[in-house]
């Protein structure tokens, strides 16, 4: 069972997602989730516009 389910789904520990400004954004607004990490730890998000979901960031456990 997927706990999470995310347009970028941080799979790993010890890393950065740097969007570099870059923007994550909904097809549909209003649904889903942007980020999802699950059971993470040292995990660094940085620089990200995250626009029109349900949920942006998403953690469980982390």
């Amino acid at each position: 069972m997927v706990e999470h389910q995310g347009n970028i789904i941080i799979g790993a520990d010890d890393i950065t997602l740097d969007c570099a400004g870059n923007m994550v954004s909904s097809l549909v607004p209003g649904s889903g989730m942007g980020i999802a990490l699950n059971n993470r730890i040292k995990v660094t998000v940085k620089n990200c516009y995250v626009q029109d979901f349900e949920v942006g960031l998403a953690y469980l456990r982390a």
